[in-house]
């Protein structure tokens, strides 16, 4: 790890920072979402694990089940469930459902019948008129070429109406059918979530004997160690877990960087 703030750099498993700098500018170094001539770590990736415990403060919350779940993860810890945590996951990421537009199908279709039948009206009226010159013996060219644009109109809009009706139709069958995916995808979604949840148990059960000797080796008397200050728990979690980015230390209860280092057995960033 070599870190960087203005003109000092150190380097190292174990760096302790003594400049003013924000923890926070330090955490997202790590994490490199912040680099600058200023301040930057070059340091390897750090792990999801980080989220939860790559930097320890006073007033950081901790799930601690799950923090240790993740402890285990970055040891290659697997569990009797990963199997069909990997097969929910191909089968949610393969079912795909797809947006339609049956509403805006419905009220196209009501247009087009609706302009279909002012058509059929204004057909049947000018033959009615076509049929009274006739007999009356008036000249009808006018009417019957106005007869024969109507109905060529009639013909167009009949033909849309039809087009119209067999899309509504689509729509309503792929509605129907993304219905039955999104229900679907709802009960994998609730089977994943409870095969994760196994997973963690399972693995907070494996882990609690050693994340309960941890605890103990930093408390000074005997406490739950679910029960802990988040800071002790992280600390304890760090211990557990096998990472190799540092964590960012703003409040432990070590006496140097090189402590912190030793016990937990990662590289650190004290402040």
């Amino acid at each position: 790890m070599i870190c960087r703030i203005g003109s000092v750099t150190r380097c190292g498993s174990a760096v302790r920072v003594q400049q003013d700098v924000g923890a926070e500018r330090l955490v997202a170094a790590v994490r490199n979402a912040e680099s600058s001539r200023k301040t930057a770590v070059d340091c390897k990736p750090p792990s999801p694990l980080h989220d939860r415990i790559g930097h320890v403060h006073a007033e950081m919350g901790l799930r601690t089940r799950t923090a240790l779940a993740a402890a285990g993860r970055t040891r290659g810890d697997e569990t009797p469930y990963d199997e069909d945590i990997e097969r929910l996951e191909r089968e949610l990421s393969a079912l795909s459902v797809e947006e339609t537009a049956a509403k805006s199908y419905r009220q196209e279709l009501a247009d087009q019948r609706e302009e279909t039948e002012a058509l059929r009206e204004a057909v049947a009226a000018t033959r009615g008129q076509l049929a009274a010159h006739r007999e009356q013996g008036l000249d009808t060219e006018e009417l019957e070429c106005e007869l024969e644009a109507k109905i060529r109109d009639l013909a167009e809009t009949e033909t849309s109406a039809t087009a119209a009706s067999q899309q509504f139709e689509r729509a309503r069958e792929t509605a129907r059918t993304n219905r039955d995916r999104r229900e679907q995808k709802f009960k994998l979604e609730d089977r994943l979530a409870n095969r994760r949840r196994d997973a963690r148990r399972w693995l907070v059960d494996q882990l609690e004997s050693e994340y309960e000797r941890a605890v103990q080796e930093l408390a000074e008397e005997r406490t739950d160690p679910f029960e802990c200050k988040p800071t002790m728990a992280s600390l304890a979690v760090g211990k557990i877990a096998d990472y190799d980015a540092p964590l960012v230390l703003e409040t432990t209860p070590f006496e140097s960087a090189g402590a912190a280092h030793d016990w937990l057995g990662g590289p650190v960033i004290w402040l």
